[in-house]
């Protein structure tokens, strides 16, 4: 008999690839660049000043400690994942959200494919201005809303994730990414918006249907989704007889749609960072459990309970950050970009602009932060661009592509290892619907940066 194949435990998939990352501080030779603060406070590298240093090899048996380090590095988001769990525990434990999503199941049966490119299409113009990153606790939610309309939990996870990383990778808004690269290139705040505009409509054209076929095959054939076995182990399943309504259920709706709200709406208007949002969770817990009128004993175990089931997606996180941790600590980061934009010299002419997007891809899975990238990466492949004759809108573009897209399938992200630890969803299942997605944003990334590159997208 067969022994029937298992997907890899995303725990054993992210640790050999820090196996991988320690081997590599091995292999590729140390080396820096000399850094120094502009006059808006960024810390850039001067072009021309790379050299060599001790080498600082990272050891196998230290692995523990750079996952200790990628936790430390990560405390907010992993404050808000693991309160945010314990608040919709309670919320869960009302039957509230699921007596609203059983009621949208019924209410959208014959529309639930217009659904799913509403919500990713809201994702992706939310996300084009806010962090991925604080929607992760909605994953749970979504993941729900799709078994209820028939589909399977990555269908529910790939609205949020695909449309809140077009929108991110797209960089149409990004104040933490696209403006400190148009900064650093001496570029007008948001100058290019019409053009990434245009490629987030682009993107969004060609992954809203792929999502949709997607979902229709699994609800006519379940046993095709990779999440077959484990969601049919989850409770939630479509009914037929009609909702009701409690009013203390209607309270406990109310309450939740006032702290989502309060949290987009604090994240927008008055700048909340990951740690702020933290802190409202807490208060969600606390509010919702009072107004079901809860035991405070049953409050606090349901909330420990919660956070304890999140703690799949908070080890995600720190291992996947201990990544980026091993080649910072092994001075190996600063030597992988000197050797990618040595690379481009030897580039055919008409592909520069597809290279520079490539090698900002690849850059993306040693430097995680969309900010410090912008800073290591666009001092160099600047003067890089003007040399080339590629404007310097689309050396921007390249790295908004770049640091953006390999999220989605990088284990190494925290947004990505976050929302599927959030909503139970292995790395490995994940990969298998997300594969083909990430080869058409490749290949889709390539033909619009070209396109900038030969109608030479202003300003210069």
């Amino acid at each position: 008999m067969k022994r029937k194949k298992t997907v890899p435990h995303s725990f054993v998939i992210v640790f050999i690839m820090i196996i991988l990352a320690v081997v590599l501080t091995w292999v590729i030779p140390a080396g820096e660049y000399v850094r120094s603060e502009n006059e808006n406070g960024i810390v850039m590298i001067q072009p021309g000043s790379y050299l060599r240093i001790a080498r600082k090899p990272a050891g196998l048996l230290k692995i523990p400690s750079y996952i200790v380090t990628g936790f430390t590095n990560n405390v907010s988001l992993v404050l808000v994942l693991l309160f945010s769990g314990g608040a919709f525990r309670l919320v869960e434990k009302t039957g509230a959200l699921e007596a609203l999503l059983q009621l949208m199941a019924q209410k959208l049966k014959n529309r639930r494919y217009l659904l799913l490119v509403i919500l990713t299409v809201s994702f992706a113009v939310i996300c084009s201005n806010q962090a991925i990153q604080i929607f992760i606790p909605f994953a749970p939610v979504l993941v729900m809303a799709a078994i209820a309309l028939g589909f399977d939990s990555i269908t529910g996870i790939g609205m949020l994730i695909l449309g809140g990383g077009i929108g991110f990778s797209t960089g149409t808004l990004r104040t933490t990414t696209t403006l400190v690269a148009q900064n650093i290139a001496q570029l007008p705040p948001y100058s290019g918006l019409i053009y990434r505009i245009f490629c987030m409509i682009c993107f969004l054209a060609v992954t809203c249907p792929m999502l949709c076929l997607y979902a229709r095959k699994v609800s006519a054939d379940p046993v095709s989704s990779p999440m077959y076995e484990a969601d049919r182990s989850r409770k939630w399943k479509m009914k037929t007889e009609s909702v009701q309504f409690t009013m203390r259920q209607i309270q406990v709706l109310l309450v939740l749609g006032g702290f989502m709200g309060l949290m987009v709406a604090g994240s927008i208007l008055l700048e909340w960072d990951i740690s702020d949002i933290a802190g409202v969770f807490i208060w969600m817990a606390i509010v919702v459990g009072l107004v079901w009128r809860m035991p405070l004993n049953d409050i606090c175990r349901e909330f420990v309970q919660g956070a304890a089931d999140m703690l799949p997606a908070v080890i995600l996180t720190g291992m996947g950050t201990s990544i980026s941790v091993i080649f910072k600590e092994a001075g190996i980061i600063d030597s992988i970009v000197r050797g990618l934009s040595d690379c481009v010299t030897w580039v055919p002419e008409a592909l520069k602009g597809a290279f520079l997007y490539l090698a900002n891809t690849v850059i993306n899975v040693f430097i995680t932060s969309g900010t410090a990238q912008a800073a290591v990466v666009m001092p160099i492949f600047v003067p890089l661009s003007d040399m080339m004759g590629i404007t310097r809108q689309t050396c921007v573009l390249a790295y908004n592509f770049g640091d953006g897209f390999s999220n989605y399938v990088l284990p190494t992200s925290s947004a990505l290892m976050g929302v599927l630890g959030a909503a139970n969803v292995p790395y490995g299942s994940w990969m298998k619907f997300m594969g083909k997605i990430f080869g058409v944003w490749v290949v889709l990334s390539c033909i619009l940066t070209t396109a900038a590159q030969w109608m030479e997208l202003g300003p210069h």
